[in-house]
């Protein structure tokens, strides 16, 4: 494998900015039902999950 593919063997597609409706991770709040942070890491992801749940309707 070439190093320059990087994690792309597990992308099977690419979804445009604004092209889908639906709640999204982003470090600024460009589009609605934005959850705002800068990663995801094991100290943050319940926090992220429930503003998931909470933001889908899920909870």
């Amino acid at each position: 494998m070439d190093p320059a593919e990087g994690g792309m063997d597990f992308v099977e597609d690419f979804v445009r900015p604004g092209s889908q409706d639906g709640v999204r991770l982003d470090i600024e709040a460009n589009y609605p039902r934005t959850i705002i942070t800068d990663r995801i890491a094991p100290e943050n992801v319940h926090r992220l999950i429930a503003q998931i749940r909470f933001c889908s309707g899920l909870s």
